[in-house]
């Protein structure tokens, strides 16, 4: 029989390369495992002067899997062919637990075996046989006898341009027709994750993945081995419900004694558990991933437990959250480890309880969609030590009374765009952008609120703060931007657009203004204000623009002062 497969389109893939390790012998002449006793590498087993550990490490096969757009596979390996030695490439390594070793990428060659593999709708067609000769390392020539078949490869990326001919598989004589389309790493057809309770059941195009009726750690697994590296979409639910997996949890993992690892996964669909959060804990948590994992979530996800996490991202993994809503009832939506990065590019992130949204020790980026504090005396964005929070859009917001948009404790945090604000019922030291011991830099975007600074550093070169700068034994830096007065930075009746209390206040640039009645623009109180530059101002009825009060101030260059300078009141 004869099928015919013809695809039109640019063809991207992956290689996975199968390593295969060639041991040494140690050595049994004058060169205690190295020297002209020796086996394995020339002059001896293992390192010159040898202590036994393996000299080289061969890479003998070569794996290119891909789809194209009705979600059929392709899956090509090559393996180097019996009694011939591997083309290879020696690259220099060096590693704790060894001296030198040399590792050799594999190079297709003529003689190579091939085994070629297409998947459709659970039929596979294989082919087999050997690279003929004309065999490069971008054209490979597949050969069957008398006829060949030719599969042009990239010198970068380790992708395949083209594949054409008429090959004989195990189901007949298939024809492919490849050119400049629409195969890719990325499998089209998602995996869909059914049922209730303990029992969970994934489907692929109709056909169960695995075996059915699993608990869901095990329904993960059967996908992730199904998938075989690609890039896939695992949704929760049939499209239309939300699938409760009752206390169960959902881990993503690459770790070596996992066995296979994943490609790229992206989230749909809508999921809930109600996993409690042992403090310290990293299982307990609706989605877990670890270990160089990467994740684009879409999906609805929910912890309902009284204390318990949403996302848990963890050792050095990645996860965008792109669209749908994470969420939680009390804990952190989303809490992402010190070597981990968070992107946050659209969707709702939101915590009701009086904890924490996003919890953040690695590194966090906030570029578009919400996240949002509703409880009272919680914090959007948290910021630990090890952490940098970038902030380039998007908006964070504290809802409830007395809560603050973003903590920072002795990490980094960076405020280029976006929205920041503090709707609730706010009072004295409540409701800010409060940094401690930290660093905060701001250079554009909106604080509808004010930035609170205790013994760190902060830096102000853009953007609008709307109720003012409080600097508390720290350094406060403005070279640019507006900063408002606001009665909220100091306990009282006046509105102050800055006030440094036993602190350091650089004032180079930007605008600090008060505009109401009873307002100072800057107020320093026993602490050092330097201006050189840019405005101050007060406007209203008893107002004035600086008020030095027991403290240090330096007057030099071109600074625009519009009001009183009162000394030591």
């Amino acid at each position: 029989m004869k099928n015919t497969i013809k695809l039109i389109g640019l063809i991207t893939l992956t290689v996975i390369i199968a390593i295969a390790f060639t041991g040494c012998d140690n050595g049994t002449g004058s060169g205690g495992g190295g020297g002209s006793g020796g086996g394995g590498n020339p002059g001896g087993s293992g390192n010159p002067g040898g202590d036994g550990n393996p000299g080289v490490t061969l890479q003998t096969s070569a794996t290119y899997i891909s789809f194209d757009g009705d979600g059929t596979k392709y899956q090509l390996v090559i393996n180097s062919a019996a009694g011939s030695s591997a083309s290879v490439q020696s690259v220099s390594m060096m590693g704790p637990s060894m001296n030198t070793a040399s590792a050799s990428a594999f190079t297709p060659r003529a003689g190579n075996t091939f085994t070629l593999t297409i998947t459709q709708t659970g039929q596979s067609s294989t082919a087999t046989g050997t690279l003929g000769s004309g065999t490069t390392s971008t054209n490979l020539v597949l050969q069957q006898g008398a006829t060949s078949f030719n599969i042009t490869v990239s010198t970068s990326g380790n992708s395949i341009t083209a594949i054409s001919g008429e090959i004989n598989t195990n189901n007949g004589m298939v024809n492919l027709d490849l050119n400049a389309g629409q195969l890719s790493l990325t499998d089209p057809i998602p995996y869909i994750i059914t049922g209730s309770g303990t029992l969970f059941t994934a489907t692929r195009n109709g056909a169960i993945v695995g075996t059915a009726n699993q608990h869901i750690t095990i329904v993960i697994v059967a996908i992730r081995d199904n998938a075989n590296r690609a890039n896939i979409t695992i949704q929760f639910g049939n499209g239309t419900n939300t699938l409760d997996i009752g206390t169960a949890s959902v881990f993503f993992s690459n770790a070596e004694y996992m066995g296979n690892v994943w490609g790229t996964i992206t989230l749909t669909g809508k999921i809930t558990s109600e996993v409690f959060e042992n403090l310290g804990s990293i299982w307990n948590s609706v989605i877990r991933l670890s270990d160089g994992v990467t994740i684009n979530s879409m999906a609805d996800i929910k912890n309902t437990s009284d204390y318990g996490i949403a996302v848990f991202n963890y050792t050095s993994s990645t996860i965008t959250i792109s669209g749908g809503t994470i969420s939680t009832t009390y804990g952190a939506a989303v809490l992402n480890d010190v070597s981990s990065t968070t992107t946050i590019s659209g969707g709702t992130i939101e915590a009701t309880g009086d904890r924490y949204t996003v919890s953040n020790s690695g590194t966090l980026n906030i570029n578009g969609g919400t996240v949002k504090a509703t409880r009272d005396k919680s914090i959007a964005v948290v910021n630990f030590d090890t952490g940098t929070v970038n902030i380039s859009g998007g908006t964070i917001e504290a809802t409830g009374d007395h809560s603050d948009p973003v903590h920072n404790y002795y990490g980094t945090v960076t405020i280029s765009g976006g929205t920041v604000k503090a709707s609730g019922n706010i009072a004295a030291y409540t409701g800010r952008v409060y940094n401690h011991y930290g660093t905060l830099n701001i250079s554009g975007g909106t604080i509808e609120t004010g930035v609170e600074n205790y013994e760190g550093t902060v830096t102000i070169s853009g953007g609008t703060i709307e109720r003012g700068v409080s600097n508390y034994e720290g350094t406060v830096t403005i070279s640019g931007g507006t900063v408002k007065a606001s009665v909220y930075n100091l306990p009282g009746t006046l509105n102050i657009g800055v006030y440094n209390y036993f602190g350091t206040l650089n004032i180079s640039g930007g605008m600090i203004e008060a505009t109401g009645d009873w307002s100072w623009a800057v107020h320093n109180l026993a602490g050092t204000l330097n201006i050189s530059g840019g405005t101050i101002k007060a406007t209203g009825d008893h107002s004035g623009a600086i008020d030095n009060n027991a403290g240090i101030l330096n007057i030099t260059g071109s600074p625009t002062i519009i009001g009183l300078i009162v000394e030591g009141n």
